[in-house]
Order: structure tokens, then sequence, then C-alpha cells
């Protein structure tokens, strides 16, 4: 109820009712279905706010005031919304839900669910006044939520509170494989990082590292794999480890191998520099150390049969040993490379043979006089 004085001017409003006449003049039905009714009233009510009362007769001069009053045939509702994950993550499935309550029975009809004022989707009401959207599409951030019930021809509409939903970062799951596990020296191996999250593909790069040292590192691609290749890996173990830094949609994530790259195959040729010699005559033994990748390092060690002549260092895959004191007769001559730690160990021998001396008489001759 609205409480006008005689010259037009607002007084108050309140709940119909109050002691004294009150007269009805007109009604008026509008589009909405409310009900309008102007007149008349000299009763005495309670002022706003706990004011005195005031009365259509003190101290002004008209007799009675103005009154309007607004029914309408529809009952108020109220709509509260709430979440089944909140916090959520991204592309995780939350279902919002709109609960349309009133004091006299149960509301029926549409309630739009909206994130700020972009609209999500509707839901009709069920026989309990609850309608459900559920979505996984919301993107990390937070969104202001709210559920707009429309009404019916019974309930009037409401609109609820907004719902603060977060949704966070999703979490990843990254898988490394190796191309070839064991490997070999030189040989060339790939490794491929896998990436996965709920929803839609993660974007970003991967960073490849042996232990502590950074190899390179590979963009994923639309299907969420990188690679990165090489055939520079030393013989022995090595913690390969793939690491995901994450987007804007997604928490990173790692995973760890132990690729093992074996050592190299290598050959050693023994050659002699005079074969066969004479006895006294200096023989030098070369031996060359050879593989299907790099050059190898460490040592050769020369043996006559069981007997060590000599070890010699490796220079460009190539160690020489020289000697004047093999006696007379067959030889068996190896050279034993031992390796290192990228190349097997390998053996190469020949028979050098050593002849004996030829010493010729000197005779001399001599002629006298007569």
């Amino acid at each position: 109820m609205l409480k006008l004085n005689g010259e037009g001017a607002y007084r108050w409003h309140t709940f119909y009712g109050g002691s004294g006449d009150d007269h009805g003049g007109a009604i008026v039905l509008d589009g909405g279905g409310n009900i309008y009714v102007a007149g008349v009233s000299d009763a005495t009510w309670n002022g706003p706010d706990g004011e005195a009362p005031l009365n259509a007769f003190s101290s002004i001069q008209h007799t009675s005031d103005i009154v309007v009053v607004k029914t309408s045939p529809k009952d108020r509702s109220t709509t509260i919304v709430t979440s089944s994950a909140n916090p959520s993550s991204f592309g995780q499935s939350v279902t919002f839900t709109a609960t349309v309550t009133s004091g006299v029975g149960t509301p029926t009809g549409m309630v739009t669910f909206k994130d700020g004022g972009v609209t999500l989707g509707t839901g009709s009401l069920n026989g309990s006044g609850v309608a459900t959207y559920a979505t996984s599409a919301l993107a990390v951030g937070n969104h202001a939520i709210t559920a707009e019930y429309s009404g019916d021809g019974n309930y009037l509409g409401s609109a609820s509170d907004t719902l603060a939903q977060v949704v966070n970062k999703a979490g990843t799951t990254t898988t490394l494989q190796s191309s070839a596990n064991p490997s070999t020296l030189g040989e060339e191996v790939t490794f491929t990082a896998t990436v996965s999250g709920a929803g839609s593909t993660p974007t970003g790069s991967i960073t490849f590292k042996d232990g502590g040292v950074t190899l390179g590192s590979g963009s994923l691609n639309g299907s969420g794999v990188a690679t990165y290749s090489t055939s520079a890996l030393a013989g022995g173990s090595h913690s390969i480890t793939a690491e995901y830094g994450g987007d804007e949609t997604y928490l990173g994530s790692s995973d760890t191998l132990e690729q093992t790259v074996n050592k190299a195959a290598t050959t050693t040729t023994l050659q002699s520099s005079l074969n066969p010699s004479t006895f006294g005559e200096e023989i030098t033994f070369a031996a060359t150390v050879t593989s299907g990748v790099g050059t190898p390092t460490g040592s050769i060690t020369f043996k006559d049969g069981g007997t060590t002549l000599d070890t010699v260092s490796l220079v460009g895959g190539v160690a020489t040993y020289s000697t004047s004191a093999l006696a007379v007769g067959n030889h068996s001559i190896t050279a034993e490379y031992s390796g290192d730690g990228n190349y097997l160990a390998s053996t190469g021998t020949l028979e050098q043979v050593v002849q004996m001396a030829l010493w010729l008489p000197c005779v001399h001759v001599s002629h006298s006089a007569g």
C-alpha cells in the first residue's frame, strides 16, 4: 500500500490495514494480472521505521488521504543455486542445481543458468522445484554463476544470489618412451613424451634432461606429443627426464626412464714393419683400433705369447711398439685393447718370424814372392 497526502506528496507505504475507514473508488487489472485499487482513507496508520502514527486529519486541511493498493495473483518465489564441486578443475564436470521455493506449493517452469552475462543453458523444474545444468567447459578462473527463474502462471520469477565458482588448472600425466633401450654407443635414440589431461589436449613444450643436464626441448603437437632425438649419449646408464611446464589450462608434470647405452664393438689390427726379420733387426709393431662410431681411447698391451712386451697408450686410435730383442724363431705377437668407457675390448694377432743372421767366413789369401 502506498499512501499520499492530499497534496499528492509521498507519506509512507505499508501493508493494507489500520483503524478507520478506507474507501475504494476504482479497480484496474493490468496485462500481468496485477490488480490496482484506488481510493481514499481517513485511517490512522503507523509511520515508517517506528515514527509516530500519521493521521489524515492532523495539521492537514484535507479530510482524507489518497490510497493505491496493488495486489498480485501470483506468489513470490525464491531461487538458490549450488555447485557440485567448488573449486573444480578444468575439464571436470560440474553440476549447478537451482532450487525454487515459495510459501505455498511448488513452482514450475524453467530456470536459466548464467555465467556473468552469458547464458550457459536452461533446465526445467522437476516436481520438487529443482532444475540442474551440468558442464565441463568452464575455463580456468573465477565464474559468477546465477540461476534465474522466469516464473509461471502462479509464481513470480526470481533470481539467485551469485555463486562464485572457481575453476583451477587441471592435472596432467606425462609418459616418456625410448625408441631403443638398451641402445649402442652412436646409435640414434628418439625420446617421445606424451602429455594427457582432462578435456582438451595440453599445449606448450617438453624439456628433455639427462640427469641435471638439459639435452633439448620440443613443442607439443596437436596430439600432445613432443620428441627429441640424439646419438651423442655416452656409454652407461642415463636418467632421462621429460618435463612438461604446463600452460594456461594445465599444470606441469614429468616422467623419467633409465636409458642404457651399451659400449660399441671394436676391431684391433696388428701390423709388423718387417716380417720376416733377421735376428737383431729392429721391428715396429703397430696396433690400430677402430669402431663403427668415434675413435677409441685407452691402451694396447703388446705380448709375445704369454709374455708382456709393453703397454702403450692409443693416440688417434694407434699404438706402436719397437724392439730388436726377439730371438730367432716364430713369435705369436698379440695386441690387446682393454676398452674404455664407451668401447669394448678387442685383440689383434700376427706371427712374427725372426731368422738367423747369415755369417760368411772371410778368407784372406796371401801371395809370397818367388
